[in-house]
């Protein structure tokens, strides 16, 4: 069973410096709003999030989502939306930095909304 395991500040750097694959490159983080979590699945990682988290607002932004190669297509990013989903809201927004992920997002319910992906839970 996929699961999302949250990660601190001290966390993410030591996880991002041991692995070279991960794409996101963080800048001004602040664990006030942004928050890290890593998709487990039998103690092996699938999975990166981090989403901000502004309480005030109550719309949570996913700042980098992403399957590690080798679990694409596989059905993992759904269910690591449908985590997302469940643990976050009630608006969701993804920006997605391609045609490929943007159909990913459509897929997953997402809708757009002025030039961004947003999910509403209602």
């Amino acid at each position: 069973m996929l699961e999302m395991k949250r990660l601190s500040i001290d966390e993410v750097d030591d996880y991002l410096e041991k692995r070279n694959d991960i794409e996101y490159l963080p800048s001004g983080r602040s664990e006030k709003y942004e928050q890290y979590f890593l998709f487990t699945e039998k103690n092996v990682d699938i999975g990166f999030l981090a989403i901000d988290t502004e309480e005030d607002k109550f719309i949570d932004k996913i700042c980098h989502f992403e399957i590690f190669n080798g679990f694409r297509r596989t059905g993992y990013g759904t269910k690591a939306v449908k985590l997302i989903i469940e643990n976050f809201g009630p608006i969701i927004e993804a920006t997605p930095a391609n045609t490929e992920a943007e159909i990913f997002w459509l897929q997953c319910g997402f809708k757009e909304s002025s030039g961004t992906l947003r999910y509403y839970i209602v």
